[in-house]
């Protein structure tokens, strides 16, 4: 089942009573885009709902990787911003076996002669030549929220089951700002039950398999389960 920002304006500006051919109404947006505070109550919600799970559910929930590489002979690595700024797990050497990587430590200087930050989007090798070949690096870090633009984008890091926690949360965020209070306390209620819902879900864990004991005389094979 799929869903995209279009369906979670569509969702927003019906909670919010908006017509989109109305662009002067008090949630409307430009002439040249009618959509653009919706869509940045949208983000500001999805921003929050993600930064607040990530702080609930096990690590291994927004956990994503990227492979990145160091060119020969260059002293510096520039990371992509949305992995520099994100919270960072480990790195791995994975240039000769990625089957059996290799940790390697980055440090806050240089002081402890391995690979460290330079600045807040720079790696620097310990010495100013570099590698003497090109390294092949693996970066775990945990996901931020992505950046919706396109209509048809679908949030990726909230599945489609809770699809009207956004929906509820840019609403609120919207009454917040626009009539300058809390908002409608139902609408808060449903956020955060919705909310909490989708962190309890986070925290039971990833599709896992079990194998139960064995009962009477029957076979494993027979009782081996999912439990989602």
């Amino acid at each position: 089942m799929s869903w995209d920002l279009q369906w979670v304006r569509d969702m927003v500006a019906r909670k919010l009573d908006f017509d989109p051919d109305e662009p002067d109404e008090a949630f409307g947006g430009t002439s040249d885009n009618v959509w653009s505070a919706v869509d940045a109550w949208i983000q500001e919600a999805y921003n929050e709902i993600i930064t607040d799970a990530i702080l609930e559910a096990p690590e291994d929930v927004f956990k994503v990787y990227i492979d990145l590489t160091w060119a020969a002979d260059s002293s510096t690595l520039v990371l992509p911003k949305h992995v520099a700024y994100s919270k960072s797990l480990q790195m791995y050497d994975i240039t000769n076996d990625s089957t059996n990587p290799r940790e390697e430590f980055v440090y806050a200087s240089s002081r402890q002669g391995g690979i460290y930050w330079l600045d807040r989007l720079t790696l620097s090798w310990p010495s100013s030549a570099g590698p003497t070949d090109a390294k092949t690096y693996r970066w775990f870090y945990l996901a931020d929220a992505e950046e919706l633009i396109l209509p048809t984008q679908t949030p990726l890091l909230i599945p489609y089951r809770y699809r009207y926690l956004l929906v509820w949360k840019a609403a609120l965020n919207a009454r917040i700002e626009v009539d300058e209070d809390n908002g409608p306390a139902l609408w808060r209620q449903k956020v955060e039950q919705l909310k909490e819902s989708y962190h309890i879900d986070l925290c039971q864990g990833r599709l896992s398999f079990s194998i139960p004991p064995r009962i009477e005389n029957r076979s494993l094979t027979d009782h081996v389960g999912v439990t989602l």
